[in-house]
């Protein structure tokens, strides 16, 4: 039964892990330094934004605090979220048909709040969701079960009836641990060990939101 969904934002629903992929580099070289991309997009993407940024701080020895690196991320992504970065394709559809049937949903994103509500509002979805839970503001991260326990509570479901649609393996890990049913969503920066472990950790696993529309028929069923 589904009594309540909760989505991660960041290649679950919006196309935006390519702008990530660009961004931090680009700041990193500002610096002078040339960034591992490989090794560096693996290790960030499951982290909360406070802890990438003492990540890249630590790693390459930065004088500015996390604090600093993360405002000078967010105003370099202020465009991408408010103009540019789009939903990933059938996602505006499903979120729709979801509320259309009154299952509550919340967001629940490592990102910054406001770039959370800067897309969902261009992108026509934000008043499908009760409540968005942004790990940037509440300095928490997804790799522990805190943030996503208080977005299963604002859905006010339980755990047991309740789904969360993730990329990252870290996240479907915490989730799956508190009794949450995962979904992950294939993105195209996973590579092929990605692809394989998150099959075997994840309840379920789609490739685009043409898949999980069949999902829900037969949920619905």
């Amino acid at each position: 039964m589904i009594k309540g969904i909760l989505f991660d934002m960041d290649g679950t629903l919006a196309d935006t892990i390519k702008y990530w992929n660009e961004l931090i580099p680009d700041f990193i070289r500002s610096h002078g330094f040339e960034p591992d991309l490989e090794t560096m997009s693996a290790r960030i993407h499951a982290m909360s934004m406070k802890d990438s940024a003492a990540y890249v701080r630590n790693l390459y020895n930065l004088e500015e605090t996390p604090e600093e690196i993360l405002d000078a991320w967010k105003a370099a992504a202020d465009h991408i979220y408010t103009d540019v970065a789009p939903l990933k394709d059938g996602a505006y559809e499903f979120v729709q048909r979801l509320h259309s049937l009154d299952i509550p949903l919340v967001l629940v994103t490592n990102n910054d709040k406001t770039l959370a509500e800067a897309l969902l509002v261009r992108t026509g979805i934000r008043d499908c969701f009760k409540d968005l839970y942004c790990g940037a503001n509440l300095g928490l991260g997804k790799t522990e079960p805190t943030l996503i326990e208080l977005a299963r509570k604002a859905c006010g479901s339980a755990a047991n009836d309740t789904w969360m649609f993730e990329d990252s393996l870290g996240p479907i890990r915490t989730a799956a641990s508190i009794g949450i049913h995962t979904v992950a969503m294939l993105d195209a920066y996973h590579d092929d060990a990605e692809i394989a472990e998150i099959h075997d950790q994840a309840e379920t696993t789609f490739e685009n939101y043409a898949q999980a529309e069949s999902w829900l028929d037969s949920m619905l069923a």
